[in-house]
């Protein structure tokens, strides 16, 4: 549905909060008035059934009402959460430009406002923002009921699930640093069935993570010093297991270009300037053994992340990835499984140096819903027992 007179703006949103809570006061206010539509609406339904099903679903929309409206209460006093909103903003519109933008139109100095503008882009939808407001309590206060609730997006291929939930995951990332700046560990869980996780989403996620990465390296005096990092954790298969593996692996491409079997490194483009990072047919140029460790280094010289010191914060080796969790933890749910007899998997949340996870994302529900789903459940208990925290004497999932 269409809202009139809303501007939800993200670049507006990272810069001005006044001009946000105006919007959203407004948002509200419109969902409210449609609520009230809809409850007059289901009282004169004819059959008794449907008007207890719409008496139903009306109490379950005005409860999501009142956590939007407390989300807006904590954004307008609490200056991290504030902070945390507006760099939020501010890397997912980056994102959305440099998901979309190709090698050849990058630059360094990109008119971000000009090119949202000509791709359409960088305004959230309805529901994303109040997604996000929702959740803003639970993600505020670790005691809040709320975190006892399992939001499920549910829209159709295309609807814009994806950005809902990468704009959640860049407000507790940032957030997390603003309340600790040394945090280390992994702040996000995003698990996928089986190996069905599409280059895409990853590509995406891997976008976000940049933008995440070169605002903390802009402010690194609120934002800390610890790389904002993404991790691909789906295994031998499709990844290298060890730094060992990656450095052999290489090697067989350097020799043999044209051998694409033997390219298990997943990202093909620079998720930040979209420049091949292991052209077809040539010499792998964006892939790199420093210190005996595998990274990817961009080779476009105008883009953020190609020299050593500057590489992308992104890692697809098992091995890195459970001794230096990273922010952003993509795995599938047989890695999950893994924890089980493997300490290494264990020992990533269950080290007293790393901070345990914040947020689970659980993508493509539906696919476990049967029988894969019960298996799925066994592992269930066991990490929410991983990821647990004491918080004041309590245990907080």
């Amino acid at each position: 549905k269409n809202l009139p007179n809303l501007d939800l703006n993200m670049k507006l949103f990272s810069e001005d909060l006044n001009f946000t809570f105006k919007q959203i006061e407004n948002l509200i206010n419109q969902y409210e008035v449609w609520l009230s539509d809809e409850t007059k609406y289901g009282k004169n339904l004819s059959e008794s059934i449907f008007r207890k099903a719409s008496e139903k679903n009306m109490e379950h929309c005005y409860k999501i009402l009142e956590r939007i409206k407390d989300g807006l209460k904590i954004l307008k006093k609490d200056t991290k959460i504030q902070k945390a909103f507006q760099l939020m903003n501010q890397a997912m519109y980056m994102q959305q430009v440099h998901y979309e933008i190709k090698s050849k139109h990058f630059s360094q100095n990109i008119n971000y406002e000009k090119v949202l503008s000509e791709i359409k882009r960088g305004n959230w939808r309805p529901f994303q923002i109040c997604f996000i407001l929702l959740n803003i309590k639970g993600v505020h206060d670790p005691e809040s009921d709320d975190r006892e609730i399992v939001d499920l997006i549910w829209f159709p291929t295309g609807g814009g699930k994806t950005e809902a939930y990468l704009g959640l995951s860049s407000l507790v990332i940032f957030y997390r640093k603003l309340c600790k700046k040394e945090a280390v560990g992994t702040a996000i869980l995003m698990r996928y069935t089986l190996r069905l996780l599409t280059t895409q989403q990853f590509q995406r996620a891997a976008s976000l993570i940049c933008a995440c990465e070169k605002i903390r390296r802009e402010n690194d005096h609120i934002l800390g010093n610890e790389e904002i990092s993404l991790g691909l954790w789906i295994g031998k298969e499709s990844t290298p297991n060890k730094e060992k593996e990656a450095s052999d692996l290489l090697n067989s491409l350097y020799a043999n270009p044209k051998d694409l079997s033997k390219n298990k490194f997943i990202l093909l483009n620079c998720p930040w300037c979209s420049e091949e990072l292991a052209p077809p047919q040539e010499r792998p140029k964006g892939y790199k053994i420093i210190k005996k460790n595998f990274y990817y280094v961009c080779s476009n010289k105008l883009c953020a992340f190609s020299s050593d010191k500057t590489r992308l914060p992104i890692t697809v080796i098992d091995d890195r990835i459970y001794s230096n969790p990273p922010t952003l933890l993509i795995g599938t749910i047989d890695k999950f499984a893994s924890i089980t007899w493997r300490h290494e998997a264990i020992s990533m949340f269950d080290n007293p140096d790393f901070t345990k996870p914040d947020l689970i994302i659980q993508d493509e529900l539906h696919l476990i819903s049967g029988p894969l789903g019960s298996i799925a459940g066994m592992y269930e208990i066991l990490l929410s027992a991983l990821t647990e925290k004491k918080i004041n004497n309590k245990l907080i999932g």
